[in-house]
């Protein structure tokens, strides 16, 4: 009697917890740097200098996933000091079969970015990639469909707080 009202529990908190990520507001933009010339500092070849753009637009994804093809990523984070690792487990939903592949990156606050793959994932597979004590920022991302027709989904988009006391 247990394990049966235990699964539709599990599903129905992790549908919640992806709701909840889907209404919280994206982090803002970094501005795009432009390289300018001092006027201070004259240029010794007396050339005018250009503008230089470094960054790449951002990439879009449509917000949210059909309802005929929901799926829910489970995200947890280890709390213990000497193994702070992430983990991303697959739960399953109606667009199961649809779903070719589940990508997470973490952003770590060191300054390293860790990925992780599941391809065709089944309910329970998983990615633990290793975090920080800190504050890392995790994305996860569903590919759904076949070749150039599929669409990738942004399912995850927020700071993992180590431990918030």
């Amino acid at each position: 009697m247990i394990r049966s009202a235990l699964f539709p529990g599990i599903l129905l908190l992790g549908a919640l917890i992806l709701a909840g990520g889907c209404t919280t507001a994206s982090p803002p933009q970094p501005a795009t740097p432009v390289a300018t010339p001092d006027a201070a500092t004259p240029d010794e070849t007396d050339t005018p200098a250009s503008a230089i753009t470094i960054a790449k637009p951002p990439t879009t994804y449509p917000e949210n996933i059909p309802a005929m093809y929901e799926v829910s990523v489970q995200v947890d984070r280890n709390v213990i000091a000497t193994d702070p690792y992430i983990l991303a487990t697959f739960r399953g939903g109606k667009g199961t079969n649809v779903v070719q592949k589940v990508e997470m990156t973490v952003a770590r606050s060191d300054g390293r970015v860790e990925n992780g793959t599941m391809t065709r994932p089944r309910i329970g597979d998983t990615i633990r990639l290793n975090g920080t004590t800190g504050t890392d920022f995790v994305t996860v991302d569903v590919f759904l469909g076949t070749g150039p027709s599929g669409k990738i989904y942004r399912v995850l988009n927020e700071n993992l707080t180590f431990r918030s006391h």
